[in-house]
C-alpha cells in the first residue's frame, strides 16, 4: 500500500484533551481521517491514537484516568496499535513525573519527567522554534531536512531509563529529548500540531505507520 493511500484510509482517534482540536485540523490537512474522542473501544477500533500535549503532567493522567483511558492505552501497546503522543502526553507515557510533587505516570516507557534547566539565554518555559537532530533511520525524521526546526513550549523534559528509545535530540542549556519510538510507540516533545509544514511531515509519517484494520461489516 502506498504512503498516500494509506493516508486516505486510515482512521486516527485523538484523544480529546489539550490540543486536540489543533490536532485534529492538522491531520485533516493532510488527508487524514481523524476524530476526538474519550471512549476507550473508539481508540482500540482506530488504526492509530494521538494523545495530545498542552497540559500539565497531573491533568493528563487524571482525564486518562477519569476515561479509563489507561487501560485502553495499554492494551494498544501490547497490541502494537501505534500511538503518537505529544508533550505532555509524551511524558505521560513515563514512569513519573516531578511537576508539582510526584506523580505517577502510565509506565508505558521506563524513566521520568524533570525539570528543564534554564540558563542565561535558556528561560523556562522553554518556548519557540529549535533545531531537531535525528537519529539515522528515525521513522518521524524521515524526508526531513536533519535537523529541521519545531516549535516547542514546555517545562519539563523526559529522561528515559534507555537510551536505545531516543531517535530525537535538541538543545537548551543541556541535551534535551526530542523524540522516542519504542515498537509502535512514538513521542514527541516538540508539538508538530504547530510546527507548520515540517510538523504537518512528522504526522504524515506517523499516519504512514498506522496500517488500515479491517472492519467489522
Amino acid at each position: 500500500m502506498s504512503g498516500a493511500s494509506r493516508l486516505d484510509r486510515a482512521r486516527i482517534a485523538v484523544v480529546e484533551s489539550g490540543a486536540y482540536a489543533r490536532t485534529l485540523i492538522a491531520l485533516r490537512r493532510i488527508g487524514v481521517t481523524a476524530v476526538a474522542t474519550l471512549e476507550p473501544d473508539a481508540l482500540l477500533s482506530s488504526d492509530g491514537i494521538v494523545l495530545p500535549g498542552r497540559l500539565a503532567f497531573a491533568t493528563a493522567i487524571n482525564t486518562l484516568i477519569d476515561n479509563g483511558l489507561t487501560d485502553a492505552l495499554l492494551r494498544a501497546r501490547d497490541a502494537e496499535l501505534p500511538i503518537l503522543a505529544v508533550g505532555a502526553g509524551m511524558q505521560a507515557l513515563f514512569d513519573r513525573s516531578f511537576e508539582h510533587g510526584i506523580t505517577k505516570g502510565l509506565g508505558i516507557l521506563a524513566g521520568d519527567v524533570t525539570p528543564l534547566s534554564a540558563s542565561v539565554g535558556h528561560p523556562v518555559p522553554h518556548i519557540g522554534w529549535k533545531p531537531v537532530a535525528w537519529r539515522d533511520g528515525a521513522l518521524l525524521g524521515t524526508g526531513l531536512p536533519n535537523p529541521c526546526s519545531l516549535y516547542y513550549a514546555h517545562s519539563f523534559v523526559v529522561s528515559p531509563a534507555e537510551e536505545s528509545i531516543v531517535v530525537g535530540w535538541s538543545a537548551h542549556a543541556d541535551e534535551l529529548v526530542s523524540a522516542v519510538q519504542s515498537g509502535a510507540v512514538f513521542g514527541v516533545q516538540f508539538r508538530p500540531e504547530s510546527s507548520r509544514a515540517d510538523g504537518l511531515h512528522v504526522l504524515h509519517n506517523f499516519v504512514a505507520q498506522c496500517a488500515p484494520r479491517k472492519r467489522r461489516a
